[in-house]
């Protein structure tokens, strides 16, 4: 069940940001690692599905490293 309200909610979100909103969040994470000297590299963009798997994957990997 909790896997289908990350859905949802990841894709009520992604249809309800404006057109500017999803750049500047790409901007953001581009200027935070430049500025930590780090590289960055905006891969592509992909849906709400794809993002709730990789929100899940995430917080899985939390929890087991919470849990070690």
């Amino acid at each position: 069940m909790e896997q289908f309200r990350v859905r949802r909610h990841c894709f009520e979100l992604a249809t309800t940001l404006r057109p500017h909103t999803l750049d500047d969040i790409k901007g953001f994470f581009v200027d935070y690692n430049r500025l930590h000297d780090k590289r960055f590299e905006i891969r592509g963009e992909h849906g709400p599905t794809r993002a709730a798997k990789l929100v899940k994957k995430g917080v899985a990997a939390y929890a087991k490293k919470a849990g070690d």
